[in-house]
């Protein structure tokens, strides 16, 4: 689990908080694009938007470049890219802004059914069915 800029969320299960756009984390994805071409993060590109995409990137970039990947935004990545001048990290010392996605399907299908849950119980509750 890690605290995002602008919510929560929790890699292992995919599922977070979805925030807008953080323009730290565009800034790291429009050098990913720089250093790799056009083939970088095709799916999303630079959307400002820390996610499975962004992360998989960073730990190729991490890795040609002799840093632990990670996938993380830290100060080892932004002194590699030159941005080490332009983004403040956190007292953490790792920047893991807001997250994108969903796992949709289970997440929606789990969510569904607690609504629905909820408002079968609140109509039993007050005998309505």
């Amino acid at each position: 689990m890690f605290i995002c800029s602008k919510g929560m969320g929790d890699f292992s299960t995919g599922l977070g908080v979805l925030a807008g756009p953080d323009e730290m984390t565009r800034k790291v994805q429009n050098k990913l694009i720089q250093h790799f071409g056009a083939t970088a993060l095709p799916k999303y590109g630079a959307d400002g938007y820390y996610g499975t995409e962004t992360k998989e990137w960073l730990q190729k970039y991490q890795s040609e470049k002799g840093i632990p990947s990670t996938g993380d935004i830290d100060e080892a990545t932004l002194q590699k890219m030159g941005l080490a001048a332009d983004i403040q990290l956190p007292d953490s010392g790792v920047l893991k802004a807001n997250v994108k996605f969903y796992k949709s399907t289970p997440f929606i299908i789990t969510m569904s059914i607690l609504i629905l849950g909820g408002t079968l119980f609140e109509l039993k509750r007050r005998r309505i069915i």
